[in-house]
């Protein structure tokens, strides 16, 4: 018996939570599930979805919290509850929180179990219990968390708790293997004598962009040959603009590179001397099991997720969130010892093999399926 799924998502921007979404229904058993997948609008998400045969379907809708989508809800859910009916949906998936309560007025009028996804990096401040009741998170029939941090968020609602299942996200290995080198650093124009590093994410405050600004001119002073490149898209609209002034005041902006969305994160992930990931909040950090995957070595924060992924000091460098100077500290001890690079990329990789591929995601997603459904019949 083939089961159907629908998943829905707030966004069709082929970022972390689309990425993540997509690698699992590309590895997902067709044979077992049949996967059926909403989006508010045509974009690169649905594009790669079609190329590859999974169904989409275009429902309108918005932020459910803010006041100018309130008109969108009735119909929005009404048109969830009617694809509910012709489709034969037999679960739901919320591949954020954002979309959870229009699943879960649907699921309710017809009587299916309803997942959410919870990807979300804010902390418990800025995601009180009064917000995860807005969302009607402490409904939800089962919540599959992408690492143990997240669990804390529902520490207010201890009867959730049996209801939360952590499952980290998984990276396509094949993806990273046979990758060239020098494309991106030609392209850079970045001489042999130069470190590169880079930063991949969200050009946003919490992802701590000011830090590796401040750090950059920390290393400058220092001398150390380094430039970095900020690879990722402006979040909040402006935030962008603010960093490159910001790099201005602090006279390193030819130090410093905004290459704004790229498509071709693996050959960045290779040509890069270190990843720096200095999030001061992180559900997990996809871009950490990316770059082990790459076997480029990192440099984090001790926030979130990140210290379950980089779980020992063999297998990347943590540093504490907000401490430019500790993370400038940090670089430079690891761009004058390509031993430990070496070595540390050596056993990171080995730790995304063992615990972090995509056939382990999906398969350990499935069997979440399957205890859904075998509680059910």
């Amino acid at each position: 018996m083939i089961r159907t799924i629908c998943y829905i998502t707030p966004s069709v921007h082929l970022l972390g939570a689309r990425i993540s979404l997509s690698e699992l229904l590309l590895h997902l058993d067709r044979n077992k599930y049949r996967p059926l997948v909403v989006c508010p609008m045509e974009g690169d998400l649905t594009d790669l979805l079609k190329e590859h045969d999974i169904e989409v379907r275009i429902i309108r809708f918005g932020n459910w919290r803010k006041v100018k989508h309130w008109p969108l809800i009735p119909q929005a859910v009404y048109n969830l509850t009617e694809l509910g009916r012709e489709e034969k949906i037999d679960l739901w998936h919320s591949n954020e929180f954002w979309t959870f309560p229009y699943i879960y007025y649907a699921s309710r009028r017809l009587g299916q179990p309803a997942i959410c996804h919870f990807r979300c990096s804010r902390s418990s401040t800025r995601l009180p219990p009064r917000k995860i009741k807005m969302y009607r998170l402490h409904k939800a029939d089962y919540i599959i968390t992408v690492s143990e941090s997240r669990r804390e968020i529902f520490r207010a609602f201890p009867d959730l708790q049996q209801r939360i299942t952590v499952i980290p996200n998984g990276v396509n290995l094949d993806k990273f293997i046979d990758l060239q080198k020098n494309l991106f650093r030609n392209e850079l124009d970045i001489s042999d004598g130069e470190y590169l590093i880079g930063m991949i994410g969200l050009v946003s405050e919490h992802k701590g962009v000011t830090d590796i600004l401040m750090a950059m001119a920390n290393l400058v002073q220092r001398k150390v040959p380094v430039k970095a490149v900020i690879v990722g898209p402006d979040s909040p609209k402006g935030h962008l603009e603010k960093m490159k002034s910001l790099a201005g005041e602090l006279n390193v902006l030819e130090h410093v590179i905004f290459t704004g969305f790229r498509k071709d994160i693996p050959n960045i992930m290779k040509d890069l001397d270190l990843l720096v990931t200095p999030s001061r909040e992180e559900a997990f950090g996809r871009v950490l099991i990316e770059a082990m995957a790459a076997g480029t070595p990192i440099v984090a924060t001790v926030v979130g997720g990140i210290p379950e992924i980089i779980s020992s000091p063999d297998t990347g460098v943590l540093v504490p969130p907000g401490n430019p100077e500790a993370l400038a500290t940090a670089i430079e001890d690891l761009l004058a010892n390509p031993q430990r690079r070496i070595s540390l990329a050596a056993q990171a990789h080995q730790r995304i093999v063992r615990n972090y591929s995509i056939q382990q995601h999906v398969e350990k997603i499935q069997e979440f399926y399957d205890r859904v459904f075998s509680g059910r019949d």
